[in-house]
């Protein structure tokens, strides 16, 4: 439909159907949450040539890092961590600017790719651990 073209992705991944390249396999997509918001695996659907063969790359930022900063507690941040059992560093500490709540619902974003007949779910993972490198 778009002829021969070169797609560049930024914030973007491919989302090839099944009968791309590889029959048998087709492309996974893979849509991470963010460190207590699951993750998923998606195939390409009918609709995948109408957006280029691409979908996110991710839930995305719902706020800047220095925004978190000023808005979250290093407490309360680490005690939502443990009480949902998911470990986190060495320490314990959670990076402000990488927690769940910077980031928007991976689920709601993902079923946005679905009802637009971009994708259909394959797989949700679901965090245990978050290993995040610090200053």
């Amino acid at each position: 439909e778009f002829g021969d073209v070169h797609v560049h992705r930024k914030g973007a991944t491919r989302a090839f159907p099944r009968d791309y390249d590889d029959p048998q396999a087709g492309h996974p997509i893979l849509i991470p949450g963010s460190n207590r918001d699951s993750s998923f695996i998606l195939r390409a659907a009918e609709h995948a040539h109408l957006s280029g063969y691409s979908v996110n790359h991710g839930s995305g930022r719902r706020m800047s890092r220095g925004a978190a900063k000023k808005m979250f507690k290093q407490a309360e941040v680490d005690a939502a961590y443990k009480e949902a059992g998911i470990v986190v560093n060495t320490d314990g500490m959670v990076p402000i600017d990488e927690s769940k709540d910077c980031y928007k619902s991976s689920r709601e974003v993902v079923e946005a790719v679905t009802r637009a007949g971009l994708a259909t779910i394959e797989h949700e993972l679901v965090p245990l651990a978050s290993i995040k490198g610090t200053e």
